[in-house]
């Protein structure tokens, strides 16, 4: 009897195991630049491009997304800090072909405008952000870690800005 029922749960944590992929090949990022007020973020879409579905962490999350930016001779600008923050964990489920958008909350981009540092992002506990200069050109590639610290993240193709 009891083997029955341990079988039967075996079995049913299996399939509902099996119903989320973990492919990170599977995942596209793209960005778009947004202005605020005087200061300059990122739209991150995560695109699940398989036919499962997919549980990834939050682009808010501690170490799940980092924003890299670099001058236009491609030297990478060292960001600065803005705000130590201890997020919530949260998930996102994501069906076959669906795009999910993100964009940092208002406070934490008030936050950076405050400091005036465009493009803030969160990683390990801190919000960090860059201080750039309007009429100059940057590149920007943004990482993005479905599957937490632990396992290999990916990048989304350079896009180069000239900040107005």
């Amino acid at each position: 009897m009891y083997k029955k029922i341990s079988l039967i749960i075996l079995l049913v944590l299996i399939t509902s195991f099996g119903a989320f992929a973990d492919d990170i090949n599977n995942i596209t990022i793209d960005f778009d630049v947004l202005p605020y007020d005087e200061i300059y973020t990122i739209k991150l879409k995560i695109k699940n491009a398989s036919e499962e579905n997919l549980s990834l962490n939050h682009p808010d999350l501690q170490c799940i997304q980092a924003i890299i930016v670099m001058n236009e001779s491609g030297n990478i600008i060292q960001p600065e800090g803005i705000a130590k923050v201890d997020p919530r964990w949260q998930s996102i489920i994501l069906k076959s072909g669906q795009v999910f958008e993100y964009s940092i909350s208002k406070q934490r981009l008030d936050l950076a405008k405050g400091k005036e540092l465009s493009f803030p992002f969160l990683t390990g506990t801190s919000l960090f952000g860059y201080a750039l200069e309007k009429g100059k050109t940057y590149r920007i590639i943004v990482v993005y870690r479905p599957y937490g610290k632990e396992k290999e993240g990916i990048c989304s193709k350079e896009k180069i800005i000239e900040l107005k």
